[in-house]
């Protein structure tokens, strides 16, 4: 694990990532942070990356790289474990069941203080999550043990790669939730629009090139990256669209309004966006996405142009030569 009861105790290390109690033991803590890290960590970077940031962490001198690795990870893992063990962190279990400890100085938080301390240590944790995978991504000659891993191997196979393509094209708020939320249409999206205007044949080359880099075409006057993105663009657009369709949502909880008001304990307040809201945001993502998808084409007429079968026109075609009769566009 990468935390430990002495560097917890005399270092203080968690101070650095969420402000905790002196009297907070580690043994309280220890087990909800070797099962976030379980749960949400290891999957990712995989068993050898783990264990070498563990050997690290082990080690008197760790190296710069392995440093800003391990205070990332730690960030992630501490968020996660506060929001996933959240209520039982907050109970004691002895003999007699499960008990809430209080004192006469010392009360449990209220209702809307529990909300808005789960939604930040879930938040948190995992944007640590994709700032990791961001580094890990960024910095693969130093972390050689990152290939082996299966978010390496995902994202060789990936149209959208991070949250940050995301980001780049449609407002999300940093968050990683939703990110993952988009993913789950990407599949879609790909098989549906994507396939549809590079035609089967040259999409599945391309699935191809991006598993193998090696084998993309020399007689192309584009790079594959270029390519990438250009499909990216069009997978994120229309998954933006399903995804308001089918929830009417562009974060976790869905398409809202800010505003500022009186509301009990607090003044800033949440309000779901009208059917005429969804429905004029959704007009303008329609429309961005049929621009991607024209940008698309046109980028593959112009850099594969032997690979790509440009489309029949959709309107009719007619020998007009001697005749009055034309068709009107």
């Amino acid at each position: 694990m990468i935390f430990s009861e002495d560097k917890w105790m005399k270092g203080n290390e968690q101070d650095a990532h969420v402000p905790v109690s002196a009297t907070l033991s580690f043994a309280k803590v220890a087990s909800s942070l070797a099962n976030a890290q379980e749960m949400f960590l290891n999957p990712i970077l995989g068993a050898a990356l783990t264990a070498e940031i563990e050997a690290a962490y082990q080690s008197a001198a760790p190296s710069d790289d392995m440093s800003a690795l391990i205070k990332m990870a730690q960030k992630a893992v501490v968020n996660l474990a506060f929001w996933y063990y959240f209520d039982m962190l907050q109970l004691r279990i002895n003999d007699q069941g499960f008990q809430r400890q209080e004192s006469d100085t010392w009360h449990t938080p209220f209702k809307y203080q529990e909300d808005r301390l789960r939604a930040t240590f879930k938040q948190r944790g995992f944007n640590a999550i994709d700032q990791i995978l961001d580094y890990l991504y960024e910095a693969t000659g130093r972390y050689p043990s990152f290939r082996e891993s299966p978010a390496f191997a995902d994202m060789q196979r990936a149209v959208v790669r991070s949250k940050s393509e995301v980001e780049q094209l449609v407002y999300i708020g940093g968050s990683y939730l939703v990110f993952l939320r988009l993913r789950t249409e990407f599949a879609t999206v790909e098989e549906t629009r994507l396939m549809t205007v590079m035609g089967r044949t040259l999409y599945e080359q391309f699935r191809a090139w991006l598993i193998n880099p090696a084998s993309f075409p020399d007689t192309a006057t584009c790079t594959l990256e270029d390519l990438r993105r250009k499909c990216a663009a069009v997978v994120i657009r229309h998954a933006v669209t399903r995804l308001i369709r089918l929830t009417g949502t562009l974060t976790d909880r869905g398409l809202y309004f800010e505003a500022t008001a009186t509301a009990g304990e607090q003044n800033h307040t949440l309000q779901p966006a009208d059917d005429t809201a969804i429905g004029d945001r959704l007009a303008l993502y329609d429309t961005d996405a049929r621009t991607a998808e024209d940008n698309l084409r046109r980028f593959l007429s112009r850099h594969l142009e032997e690979l790509y079968d440009t489309p029949p026109q959709n309107h009719i075609l007619r020998d007009n030569d001697g005749h009055q009769a034309f068709f009107a566009m």
